[in-house]
């Protein structure tokens, strides 16, 4: 009687294995392109979020009641940029808008209580949000008192 060899593996074996190896790899691929595409997200929030920091500080340089803008007409204080981020070959447009939201007189009768707010959003024409790539906006506030 011929005895088999404990050792080798059976083509069940294999097959199990291979299969392993391919769901593995299946997975590592999909976690590697999710976080190419955060990183991508990334980018675009971080770049909307220094332009709106330079918009909210040009602002308050100028102060009102244009706030920088060539005119008094709220609905006017908008925007665009257009930017290249490192690493991308198309350039991406940027648009914004100030808004003052409320103003009041100080207490003491002194100067004036300011808050200004600008939305930076990418990808659309107004702020939104997209299920598959999250909140496509940011926002930067500032607080200003402007004395008499």
């Amino acid at each position: 009687m011929k005895q088999y060899n404990d050792r080798a593996l059976t083509l069940m074996e294999v097959i199990v294995s291979l299969g392993l190896v391919t769901l593995i790899t299946l997975l590592v691929g999909g976690v590697l392109s999710k976080m190419l595409f955060s990183s991508g997200k990334t980018a675009h929030q971080t770049a909307a979020n220094l332009l709106a920091e330079e918009l909210v500080e040009s602002a308050v340089v100028v102060g009102p009641p244009t706030w920088g803008f060539p005119s008094s007409d709220r609905s006017t204080w908008t925007g665009d940029r257009i930017l290249t981020l490192p690493g991308e070959t198309k350039f991406t447009t940027f648009r914004y808008r100030l808004e003052e939201l409320k103003a009041r007189d100080s207490d003491q009768d002194l100067g004036t209580f300011h808050l200004l707010k600008v939305t930076v959003w990418w990808w659309s024409e107004e702020p939104t949000s997209a299920i598959e790539r999250g909140k496509l906006s940011v926002e930067a506030h500032r607080k200003v008192y402007v004395r008499r």
